[in-house]
């Protein structure tokens, strides 16, 4: 079940009065999506038993037990676990994860667990939340959580999502600033919008765009933003990029999930998922050795035109070919 047939669904009472397992599941913790979700629920009243929120990191895993394992005279609540899959890898971790997604206890159970934790089969009911919103999306959500006239203000955030989708929990913010704003003030809280919001959009598709390979687009965005941001930052951006996309495609290939899903934060969603076969460590390292020279030449009065040879030397399969020798 994707995000729009799960938010068709959750706004009944009817969907939430019936006992069920909710496995909330993607590449990471979407925490303030989750926050908003459950805390508008609490608000229309549309959950009948008693909401409880578990820390399941912070709780002894017996006492979760037997919270899910047992009720007071046929009561009935309804948990939420968070994230079952921030916690080290063990056998009680793996064992708790199966118990959570064929759970068929007395009562009503949600939480969230990464794509590569999920069984095979689960029991639960499964909704895949995206990382990344478009702007129907985004009017989506925004009416759902009750922001009706947000259909109405369209003009104050058109312009974020021109360029690219926007992060599912900074989407979540957004949608306080649009709410409280005004259309009398719209061009002003654009303005201040971009300000917040477009320069990590434009660094996600750049980097999306460079580890595809996709030469053309990613030149033709590179071009409009190299220059809003010094020499210096450009080399630490790849340069991280580069570290975490080596020990990601390291821990795919090792088949280490957990440990790659980790590691991809602040890489471009679709890495861990499809792009990672796109390169070689040996060329990413190669590259990161050569982002490490720029940074050398830059502190010792070079100028930055080496950047432009590093992307020539990366979407010519140079550094390829260089950790083949």
């Amino acid at each position: 079940m994707d995000l729009k047939q799960f938010l068709s669904l959750a706004g009944s009472s009817t969907f939430w009065q019936q006992r069920q397992t909710l496995c909330f599941t993607g590449s990471e913790y979407p925490s303030a999506f989750l926050n908003a979700v459950f805390r508008r629920l609490e608000t229309n009243k549309l959950i009948v038993p008693k909401l409880q929120r578990v820390v399941f990191s912070c709780r002894d895993k017996r006492e979760i037990y037997g919270l899910l394992g047992q009720s007071m005279l046929g009561s009935q609540s309804f948990f939420m676990l968070g994230n079952i899959s921030d916690e080290r890898e063990s056998k009680a971790a793996t064992a708790f994860k199966k118990y959570a997604c064929s759970y068929q206890g007395p009562h009503s159970l949600a939480f969230f667990i990464v794509t590569a934790d999920l069984p095979t089969q689960p029991n639960a009911m499964v909704i895949q939340v995206p990382t990344m919103l478009d702007q129907s999306e985004f009017i989506l959500l925004a009416r759902w959580l009750g922001y009706e006239d947000i259909e109405k203000k369209v003009e104050i955030f058109d312009k974020l999502f021109s360029l690219s989708k926007l992060p599912l929990q900074e989407c979540i913010s957004l949608i306080d600033y649009v709410a409280l704003g005004s259309l009398k003030y719209k061009e002003a809280l654009s303005v201040y919008l971009q300000s917040l919001y477009a320069p990590e959009a434009n660094l996600q598709r750049l980097s999306e765009c460079f580890f595809a390979k996709r030469e053309g687009e990613f030149f033709s965005l590179w071009h409009k933003v190299y220059q809003d941001y010094p020499p210096i930052f450009w080399v630490l951006f790849w340069s991280e990029q580069l570290w975490r996309a080596i020990h990601v495609v390291k821990f795919m290939q090792q088949k280490q999930f957990v440990l790659a899903k980790k590691m991809s934060f602040r890489l471009p969603y679709n890495f861990i998922n499809k792009d990672w076969q796109r390169v070689q460590i040996n060329e990413l390292i190669q590259g990161y050795e050569f982002l490490y020279q720029i940074d050398y030449a830059i502190k010792t009065g070079s100028t930055f035109c080496s950047q432009d040879l590093f992307f020539a030397h990366y979407f010519a399969g140079l550094f390829a070919k260089e950790g083949t020798l």
